[in-house]
């Protein structure tokens, strides 16, 4: 997963970087680099990819 992927998901889920940071337990400047695809974005990328998971399927199980 890309930094803009990363992104594009965030956005779809209506977060800003700030949300995004709390449930990670990191800071917003550190999603900023993950990102803009500065270093240390893979293991973040596959925790998103998680909580992205998760969002799907609490959308389907919502309709």
């Amino acid at each position: 997963m890309t930094g803009y992927e990363i992104k594009q998901l965030r956005s779809k889920l209506r977060w800003t970087q700030e949300k995004l940071a709390k449930e990670l337990g990191i800071g917003q400047n550190h999603v900023s680099r993950i990102e803009r695809g500065a270093k240390y974005g893979a293991p973040i990328a596959r925790i998103l990819k998680i909580i992205a998971e998760q969002a799907d399927e609490s959308a389907g199980a919502a309709q």
